[in-house]
């Protein structure tokens, strides 16, 4: 089972934290905040929140896929929120 911080680090440079997009290629300024989190017995226990611009917000589709198949017993959701940049 890979872990999910391994999922993370693969998918998305997260140390530019909201400054720039954290996608791995792109240093545009992100006008999305995706939470992702575990739901859990109605609680969330988040996992991360990451920084995108509007052309890489689809992306993460495929790291929950990702997240999901590298941990099938966890339930894993997101929200997003336009950061009005």
């Amino acid at each position: 089972m890979e872990s999910i911080i391994q999922v993370l680090m693969d998918s998305y440079n997260v140390r530019k934290l909201d400054k720039e997009c954290n996608d791995k290629t792109c240093e545009t300024t992100p006008t999305k905040k995706i939470f992702v989190y575990e739901y859990k017995k109605f609680s969330k226990k988040g996992i991360v929140s990451l920084y995108l611009c509007e052309e890489h917000v689809k992306s993460v589709r495929g790291f929950i896929k990702k997240l999901r198949d590298a941990n099938p017993k966890m339930v894993i959701e997101r929200e997003i929120t336009e950061l009005g940049r």
